[in-house]
């Protein structure tokens, strides 16, 4: 297996493990408010994004196009699964 470490030198070997998880919920404004529109709940949208670091330094982020009432059980399920699941398991483990 070859990867590449923080400073873009090629490593020949050994797995690269997953050392954290992060989740972090954000809150942007629709794309197109109203002008002068008073704030109001429904000109938020939440993204969930995901942040992967392994230890070789490498890390890799995602953001979902879900959204909705569901999201903070959603960032739960995937915290869960981070701190459960992923972390010490090699990265290219399924």
């Amino acid at each position: 297996m070859i990867g590449f470490g923080p400073k873009g030198c090629a490593s020949i070997g050994g797995t690269m493990k997953i050392q954290q998880v992060e989740t972090r919920l954000v809150r942007l404004p629709v794309e197109e408010p109203l002008v002068g529109a008073p704030p109001y709940p429904a000109m938020m949208r939440e993204f969930l994004t995901v942040r992967v670091l392994t230890d070789d330094g490498i890390e890799g982020i995602g953001i979902t196009a879900f959204g909705g009432k569901l999201m903070r059980a959603l960032k739960a399920a995937v915290e869960e699964w981070g701190r459960g699941v992923m972390q010490g398991r090699g990265a290219g483990e399924r």
